[in-house]
């Protein structure tokens, strides 16, 4: 007869009983599996566009911490006396070629009726900058004080030349003769002031004045 009692099961001498360093083991090896697929699936991935990288850079694509390249004084200096030249040129003044500052210090001489006009030219790279000392660089004496210079130098290009003799002419002046003393009238100056942060241009008269403010036209 069989009896109806259940078999007991022998343990298997090939299964081990699970230790708590068996168990941390196994999972880390299971987060080890995890991450390289994970860094598998981002290398595979295409890098997002500039413009979806909205947190560094703005709407126009430029980089929220980008800097302009700062132009130097001569580079400010040489693009607003080029800004006064066409800015004189529409105001029916004929301007003399020639760079002339590099001698005496007057940056453009101009005619106008037949007079000769002296300029000052000066530059700003901000718009904080003060233009209180064009009243001081547009004086008689100070223009005659450098065109003199101009006038005496040794290193006088062939465009000098012709604009001593346009201005000698226009004085009513003999190639040797003296210039006219500062008091005189025939010393006449004016500044031309040009501002490349707000895009200004501002003309000065003989006495410091701003007599006419106008926006730079971009080429």
């Amino acid at each position: 007869m069989k009896s109806n009692q259940p078999k007991s099961v022998k343990p298997s001498s090939a299964a081990k009983p699970i230790t708590p360093n068996r168990v941390v083991a196994k999972t880390t090896l299971q987060q080890k599996s995890r991450d390289l697929a994970k860094t598998s699936v981002s290398r595979q991935q295409p890098r997002p566009s500039s413009a979806i990288q909205h947190k560094t850079t703005s709407a126009k694509g430029i980089p929220k911490n980008y800097q302009p390249k700062q132009m130097s004084n001569q580079q400010v200096g040489a693009k607003a006396e080029k800004i006064a030249r066409s800015f004189l040129k529409k105001e029916g003044f004929k301007v003399v070629p020639g760079q002339h500052n590099k001698i005496h210090g007057i940056d453009i001489i101009a005619f106008k009726n037949n007079q000769p006009v002296f300029t000052e030219v000066k530059g700003a790279r901000d718009r904080v900058r003060s233009f209180s000392d064009m009243k001081h660089q547009v004086a008689p004496t100070w223009i005659r004080d450098r065109y003199q210079k101009l006038e005496t130098s040794t290193q006088k290009t062939e465009k000098q030349e012709q604009a001593i003799k346009q201005v000698r002419h226009a004085f009513g002046l003999d190639p040797q003769a003296a210039l006219p003393k500062a008091d005189s009238k025939k010393w006449k100056g004016q500044g031309v002031s040009v501002n490349l942060a707000n895009n200004t241009v501002r003309l000065y008269d003989q006495h410091g004045k701003t007599v006419k403010e106008t926006r730079i036209n971009k080429d």
